[in-house]
């Protein structure tokens, strides 16, 4: 009995030829021209003017850029977004500097080198590079942890000054930044780019979620003001906790109220005008230096440090440090944490670069991206940064206002050479306890990340224990230990699900021409040829607010009887 479609449907009538693989070859001729090895050495190995000229452009995009750059309809966008990202480049970098165990105008260093290198050598217009809260969070173990060991190793009567213990730290920063260079240029001559493939979103998220929860708990020790000791290992996260659950009685009231109204405000600002009025606002209001100018000016008038004892930002060396050598003795000491911060710095921009390349229709180079961020950072070694990365609110702000292209870091570096130069001595009075609350909030987006779980569990089971999996090993262990624990679950997944994908045979119904699965009723093989589909989710993306997944098909014809024509099917 022939069945029919309960609804009607629409025909499609193919005419053409039936052929044998052989005749098809025969009458599609090949056209291509076969190259032995020496053809192929030669033709990629050549060395002529234009080709080193080309050459040249592709590593040093910005020489492109200006040849076609729209100057009447471009440079308006980019002068306004790299200004309006300026305004949280420098409260950014004032707090990122002291997340990282160094001063804050360290965090301003970090800020105005790695701008200037990346308008030269980036190939996004919406990257911003600067400091980065996770990254501090990464280097300030580093350097707390070399320091410690570094003291305890000196003798018993020997006592190092404030200035000399940062010296010290700045130099194994340095060396972390110098290492991490090395490694991100090194992939990008060797084109090494496609690893990002192997690296999935949910643990880009995993990982940042944990590093915000511990960078929260570093800055509420600082509004707190509490002195407690450097928990290092397994589960400092909570011995962190209980040492300020057991000291709760040494808190200074006063920064923890300054901090508290500065949280306040930011919040209140953030979410009740800038998000909830964003289709309405050409520009956010950049409430971050606003409430850091703010509160340098009544913590100064107000003499809150000698009536309070609030902790302030204290003395802003001016102008641009003279380059020096890292410190070189440091390098094998810091490699493996090098490592480790290097790979995650590649992961979270690329990704995000990636991410509002789609959204505005932009090309960008992988490659070229990693050589972009290793000279941000061997450059910035020699001039006192620690490591360099994106940071989600200044890349989605070039996004939204629409840059377009990589010189709107002119502007940028502009400002903070201005603040580096003339501005820095008015930060004297700045309260600690207010650079600790701005950090605290920064990490809002990063935290509500654990929102987007449920919606992992229901679109791809894999993502969601990649998830889970990376921030529970980095928040009860350590975040080294997180990182390099959910490249290896994110490389495993990748593997794993592609070994499992479904692969079945098909078939031609007998009632019609529709090839689905052979294993179904009503289906047969067509003579003479085999049929494969592979199926495979392929990616998981999150996009304006919806996460999205799209399926791969790959469909794999074999004809095991060439003499025989086929048959239509």
């Amino acid at each position: 009995m022939v069945t029919t479609p309960v609804t009607p449907t629409e025909h499609v009538v193919l005419r053409r030829h039936l052929y044998t693989q052989v005749a098809l070859d025969d009458t599609y001729k090949d056209q291509s021209e076969s190259s032995t090895a020496c053809d192929v050495i030669k033709r990629t190995c050549q060395v002529s003017p234009k080709c080193v000229g080309r050459q040249a452009l592709n590593y040093f995009p910005v020489a492109k850029t200006l040849r076609g750059y729209k100057w009447r309809q471009w440079v308006f966008a980019d002068i306004t977004s790299g200004l309006s990202v300026a305004f949280i480049h420098m409260p950014q970098g004032l707090g990122f500097g002291l997340l990282a165990s160094l001063k804050p105008v360290h965090g301003l260093y970090t800020t105005f080198f790695p701008i200037l290198v990346y308008l030269l050598f980036g190939t996004s217009p919406h990257v911003s590079m600067g400091t980065s809260a996770v990254i501090a969070l990464l280097t300030a173990g580093l350097v707390e942890r070399e320091t410690e060991h570094f003291v305890s190793a000196l003798g018993v009567n020997e006592t190092l000054s404030e200035e000399e213990l940062l010296e010290y730290k700045v130099g194994i920063a340095a060396a972390s930044c110098f290492v991490g260079g090395l490694i991100l240029l090194g992939m990008g001559i060797l084109r090494l780019g496609f690893i990002t493939n192997f690296l999935t979103k949910s643990f880009i998220g995993g990982f940042s979620f944990a590093a915000a929860v511990h960078v929260c708990t570093n800055q509420i020790v600082k509004m707190l003001h509490l002195k407690l000791p450097m928990r290092t290992g397994l589960g400092k996260l909570v011995l962190t906790y209980i040492d300020i659950f057991s000291n709760i009685r040494d808190v200074n009231v006063a920064d923890l109220i300054v901090g508290l109204i500065c949280m306040a405000v930011l919040l209140a600002v953030k979410l009740g005008i800038n998000e909830r009025y964003k289709h309405k606002l050409k520009i956010p209001i950049p409430i971050e230096p606003i409430v850091v100018i703010l509160s340098t000016l009544v913590s100064h008038f107000a003499k809150l440090n000698e009536k309070f004892g609030i902790v302030i930002v204290g003395d802003v060396p001016v102008g641009i440090p003279a380059p020096s050598l890292p410190r070189m003795e440091s390098l094998p000491r810091v490699a493996t944490d090098a490592f480790v911060t290097a790979i995650f710095i590649f992961a979270s921009t690329i990704s995000l670069a990636k991410l509002t390349a789609k959204l505005h229709d932009v090309i960008i180079d992988d490659n070229q991206e990693l050589v972009a961020y290793g000279l941000c950072q061997l450059v910035g070694s020699f001039f006192q940064n620690f490591p360099s990365c994106i940071a989600y609110p200044r890349t989605m702000m070039l996004s939204s206002l629409g840059s377009k292209s990589t010189l709107n870091g002119v502007t940028s570096a502009v400002f903070i050479l201005l603040v580096m130069l003339v501005v820095g001595q008015l930060f004297v009075s700045l309260p600690i306890a207010m650079l600790a609350a701005m950090i605290i909030v920064a990490m809002k987006d990063l935290l509500l990340q654990i929102r987007n779980l449920k919606l992992f569990w229901h679109v791809n089971k894999p993502d969601f224990f990649i998830w889970i999996l990376t921030a529970f090993v980095s928040v009860f262990s350590d975040l080294v230990i997180g990182l390099l624990a959910g490249v290896v679950f994110s490389m495993a997944s990748v593997m794993v699900v592609s070994l499992l994908a479904k692969g079945t045979l098909l078939g031609k119904a007998n009632n019609e021409d529709v090839i689905v699965d052979l294993d179904r009723k009503g289906v047969c093989a067509p003579p003479g040829v085999k049929i494969f589909r592979y199926v495979k989710k392929c990616a998981i993306e999150w996009r304006l607010g919806e996460l999205k997944t799209e399926i791969c098909y790959i469909y794999i014809y074999i004809c095991y009887s060439p003499s025989r024509k086929l048959q239509a099917m």
